[in-house]
């Protein structure tokens, strides 16, 4: 579940999918810069997706609990996970949570 305390991510595959030997030979190709450029917009296109994602299932928060949220949840990945911080820790500042 999402949410105070809840897990980041319910459920994470454990699939490793392969990718053609002619999609492969396509990267190959690729000069760096187009590799990076493209690794930037796949990056990007994960965070867009990650905030429109948090603003559905919590309308009521503000845009800086959000960054922070998406934030925290790019921070996740198999072999360590942070501590999550508060949520008074997350979004201290904020006037629209009602904090100073």
């Amino acid at each position: 579940m999402i949410g105070e305390g809840g897990p980041c991510v319910p459920h994470v595959s454990k699939r490793i999918e392969v990718i053609s030997h002619e999609l492969a030979a396509a990267y190959r190709a690729m000069p760096v810069a187009e590799k990076l450029a493209f690794s930037f917009t796949a990056h990007e296109v994960l965070v867009d997706l990650i905030k429109v994602e948090l603003i559905r299932l919590h309308p009521d928060w503000s845009k800086e609990r959000v960054q922070a949220e998406t934030a925290w949840r790019m921070m996740m990945y198999k072999e360590f996970t942070p501590p999550r911080p508060s949520v008074e820790h997350r979004t201290r500042g904020t006037q629209e949570d009602g904090e100073a």
